[in-house]
Order: structure tokens, then C-alpha cells, then sequence
């Protein structure tokens, strides 16, 4: 046990980027050498995507010789050895809880995938979607909130998943829009506009709204054109432009009275959506 955590210390990199009520975003970067085998439990669903290089690893009985341009789905409960290889690669780890009620609200526990014990995982090439997923994940977490993050993960899920069950649309629309729909999106709005200065989370959301995350995304994106972040972010801009219009307070006081995580965001969001900077904003309004 020793010598296997220090094989890991000295030649895998783990970090945790991010982590929320359903998801862990984790990067880890290797060069394994030609000696021996790097051994490790699944303890949870993971997505696995390969961004540089190689990643050579073998669960059960199954052999997978891996680059760049690859995912993998490993379900739970298997030891796995990773063989020498060097790369890097992003690593989603989705909570029990979440997976079990997305198969079964989206009715995929009979499908191979889920319903076959012994199948432990998959391999699949990237796709021109998936990948953009990841890019804006790694870029988002430079700055942006829980929520977006959220998001983001949650579409790579349902993205990876869709492609390894051949089920890219696993509802109906008529199955998602069922129930009391406004009142959903109206506690969800309420939430929004009480909380606009906290760094929300899409669980967060869900949970208020007695609904599940991939739910409640849908559905609020039907009922008001936008996503919960973009939602977010529109009453964060207007709380600022605001502020900037009736207040003293400094530009970067602004950012953070808003929610923003940088008085540089702030300024980038609100220049795409006024046309102006904070502070010409401000002058010209004080003209």
C-alpha cells in the first residue's frame, strides 16, 4: 500500500477542480513508467476524457489503448491498473444518488449499459460536441459560478451518455412537460433574484424546486428561453447597470455586489451586453 501511494505521488498528478452536489471535476496528469502497474478502485460513475497524449488502462478483463480524442464511461465497483503511459486527462465523477435517478427517470436501466453487471465500461471516440463541453469547462472554472459549471457537466453527461446508449433524445418533450411547470419556473425565478449575489448551484436550484437537475434545466430553458445561468446572469448585469446608474460605490465594489467573481468578468459581460465599459457607463450617465 505504501509503495503504490508513493508510484502515485511521484508520477500521477491528481487536482479536484471543481465540486458540486452531483459532480467532481478532477485533473490528472501521468508519466507512468515501465515498471510495474498503477492499481485503483472506481468507487463512482466517471467520465474520463484524454486531452494529450496516451492513457493505457485495464478493468476486468478488458484491455483499453487510449489517446487523445477518447472518452470512457466507467460504472462503479472495479478495480482498474493503469499501465506506462504519459498524458493528461479530465475526470467526471457523478454521485450515486444523481446517476440512479437519471436512469431511471430517463428509463435507460434496461439498456446494456445498465443492465449487464459485468460490462464496467466503455470507450468511445470524442465528438465535435462533447469536445466543445470540455473546452468551455476548463474555461469556465477560470471564473465563472457553480451554476455554469453545473451546467456545462451536466450536458456532458447526458451528451456521452446519450452516445454510449444510442439514445440521444431519452425523453419526450411531452414527458418532460407534464405537472405544474409555472410554478417551477416561478420558484426557480423567485430563488434567482433573492440569491443573484451567492454563488448558486444547479443542485441548489433543483432542490428549492423539488425537481430533479436535468429536469429542471429543460424545463427552464422551454419556459423562458434561457438557461438558469444565462437567466442568472442577465439579473446580475441589470443589478450592476443599476448600481453603476444610482450609486458611489467603486466599480470593482459593483462586480462583487453583483455576484461576478471579477471585477475583469464584470467588465467583460457588461461591455458584450451595453457596449460600454462599467466606467463609461457611469460617465455617461452622470454627464
Amino acid at each position: 500500500m505504501i509503495q503504490r501511494e508513493k508510484l502515485i505521488s511521484n508520477h500521477l498528478q491528481s487536482g479536484v477542480l471543481f465540486e458540486s452536489g452531483f459532480c467532481e471535476i478532477k485533473n490528472w496528469t501521468y508519466d507512468l513508467p515501465d515498471r510495474g502497474e498503477t492499481r485503483g478502485f472506481n468507487d463512482c460513475l466517471c467520465i474520463l476524457y484524454v486531452y494529450q497524449g496516451e492513457f493505457l488502462f485495464d478493468i476486468s478483463r478488458q484491455s483499453y489503448d487510449m489517446h487523445s480524442g477518447y472518452v470512457v464511461i466507467d460504472k462503479p465497483g472495479f478495480e482498474y491498473g493503469l499501465r506506462p503511459a504519459a498524458g493528461g486527462c479530465t475526470i467526471f465523477n457523478f454521485s450515486a444518488a444523481f446517476c440512479e435517478r437519471y436512469i431511471d427517470e430517463f428509463r435507460l436501466r434496461g439498456l446494456f449499459l445498465f443492465s449487464n453487471e459485468n460490462f464496467c465500461s466503455v470507450m468511445m471516440r470524442s465528438t465535435a460536441e462533447v469536445d466543445y463541453l470540455h473546452h468551455q469547462v476548463l474555461r469556465e472554472l477560470r471564473h465563472a459560478g457553480r451554476l455554469a459549471i453545473d451546467q456545462l457537466a451536466l450536458e456532458l453527461f447526458v451528451q456521452v451518455i446519450g452516445i454510449a446508449t444510442n439514445r440521444t433524445e431519452v425523453v419526450g418533450e411531452s414527458e418532460i412537460m407534464g405537472g405544474n411547470l409555472l410554478g417551477v419556473v416561478e420558484r426557480a425565478k423567485g430563488y434567482l433574484n433573492e440569491h443573484l449575489r451567492e454563488d448558486i448551484s444547479l443542485q441548489d436550484l433543483a432542490v428549492h424546486c423539488c425537481i430533479s437537475p436535468f429536469h429542471f434545466l429543460r424545463i427552464f430553458k422551454k419556459m423562458t428561453a434561457y438557461t438558469p445561468h444565462q437567466y442568472l446572469l442577465q439579473l446580475r448585469l441589470k443589478h450592476g447597470e443599476i448600481l453603476l446608474k444610482n450609486g458611489v460605490i467603486p466599480v470593482t465594489d459593483v462586480a462583487y455586489e453583483c455576484g461576478f467573481t471579477s471585477a475583469g468578468y464584470f467588465a467583460t459581460a457588461f461591455k458584450s451586453k451595453y457596449k460600454l465599459t462599467p466606467s463609461q457607463y457611469r460617465k455617461m450617465h452622470r454627464g
